[in-house]
């Protein structure tokens, strides 16, 4: 059975809900060249400037 080390928290097995719960971000594609950009959870509406286009644009987070 798999395990995983997430912060000071281990999950035993592959529940996906405890997983992403632990995950303090989430992972959008910039609109415009498609990278993928890690964005802050629960931070409401925010502006995203893309690292490798320097695209800005707004998210939900």
């Amino acid at each position: 059975m798999p395990a995983f080390v997430i912060g000071d928290d281990v999950v035993v097995g592959l529940d996906k809900n405890k997983i992403e719960s632990l995950i303090d971000y989430r992972v959008i594609d910039c609109p415009k060249c498609k990278t993928r950009l890690r964005v802050p959870k629960g931070k409401g509406k925010i502006k995203v400037t893309c690292s490798k286009c320097s695209n800005s644009f707004i998210v939900n987070s």
